[in-house]
C-alpha cells in the first residue's frame, strides 16, 4: 500500500524506509488572570524558565557529539541569542504586569507579535528565523510546565531507537535542529513546516540526509493509512501491509546553507 505526499525538497538524495510519526511537540498554553499580588511570582516563573532552558542550550552545545555538523553549534548560539533577547522575555514581562497574564499566556502572546513581524520581512531566510523562535518558546513553555515530555525520545529510551537495522524516515510537523541529533540511523525526513533556509533543513543537507519540507498533512494522512490497515485484517496481512507503507524522497534541489 502507498500514498503520494508532496513538497519542497531542501536535502539531495532518494530514501526508501518505513515511516516512523513523531507527534507535534506544541504545548497547550494555559489563559489565567492572576492576582495582581502575584505578579512578581509570575515573573519569576518566567525568568527561571528562561535560565533553565539557558542551561540546556549550553549543555546540549557543550556535549555535541565529535561527528556532529558543525552548523550545529551555530544554530544553538542562535537559539540562545533569541532565549536572552528582551524582545521576548522582557516583552512577556510587561504582559505580566500590564494585563496579569500567566506567565504561559504572556510568553505566547508575545510570540505571535515577534512572528508577525517576522512574516512581514522581506528576506526569506530572515522570515524563516521565526521557527527558531517557535522551537525556543516551546523549551520555555515546557519548562514552565515543570517538564512536559519532549516529543523526541531522549537517547536510549522510549519504545524505539531510531537507530538499528531498519531503514526508517521521520515524519514530523516540525523537529528542533538539537532533537536531530537524537534520531541518528533515519534516512530521510518528512516535514509538514518550514522551508530551504530552516535551520531544519541547513542540518539535514550537513548530515546528508534526504529531506522534504511544507508536505500538507503529512502525519495525518500517514497516520490515517495506518488506521484503515487495522480493522478486518490478520496480524501477519497487518504486518505484511504496513510493511509496504514507505515514502521514497528525491530531492532535487539543495541550496547554499547560512546561519
Amino acid at each position: 500500500m502507498s500514498i503520494q505526499i508532496f513538497g519542497l525538497p531542501v536535502s539531495r538524495g532518494v530514501a526508501i524506509g518505513r515511516a516512523v510519526l513523531v507527534a507535534s511537540s506544541r504545548v497547550d498554553v494555559p489563559h489565567v488572570f492572576i492576582d495582581p499580588a502575584r505578579t512578581h511570582e509570575e515573573i519569576a516563573r518566567l525568568l527561571t524558565a528562561r535560565d533553565a532552558v539557558a542551561v540546556e542550550f549550553e549543555t546540549l552545545k557543550r556535549d555535541l557529539p565529535a561527528d556532529a555538523p558543525a552548523e550545529l553549534a551555530a544554530i544553538l548560539d542562535v537559539h540562545q541569542m533569541l532565549l536572552q533577547d528582551e524582545a521576548l522575555v522582557g516583552a512577556a514581562t510587561d504582559w505580566i504586569r500590564e494585563r496579569h497574564y500567566n506567565a504561559e499566556w504572556a510568553l505566547s502572546a508575545q510570540l505571535e507579535v515577534l512572528a508577525r513581524q517576522f512574516d512581514e520581512m522581506e528576506d526569506a531566510y530572515i522570515r524563516e528565523r521565526k521557527a527558531d523562535l517557535e522551537q525556543v518558546v516551546e523549551r520555555m513553555l515546557r519548562s514552565i510546565g515543570r517538564g512536559s515530555p519532549s516529543p523526541v525520545p531522549e537517547p536510549g529510551h522510549g519504545p524505539r531507537d531510531f537507530g538499528g537495522d531498519e531503514p526508517l524516515i521521520l515524519v514530523a510537523s516540525d523537529i528542533a535542529p538539537a532533537d536531530m541529533l537524537q534520531l541518528r540511523g533515519v534516512l530521510g525526513f518528512v516535514f509538514e513546516q518550514g522551508g530551504i533556509h530552516s535551520h531544519t533543513a541547513i542540518l539535514a543537507r550537513s548530515l546528508r540526509v534526504a529531506a522534504v519540507t511544507g508536505v500538507d498533512d503529512a502525519t495525518g494522512r500517514i497516520r490515517d493509512v495506518e488506521q484503515h490497515m487495522v480493522g478486518g485484517l490478520s496480524d501477519a496481512k497487518r504486518q505484511e501491509l504496513w510493511d509496504l507503507l514507505t515514502i521514497c524522497i528525491e530531492g532535487l534541489h539543495a541550496g547554499g546553507s547560512k546561519t
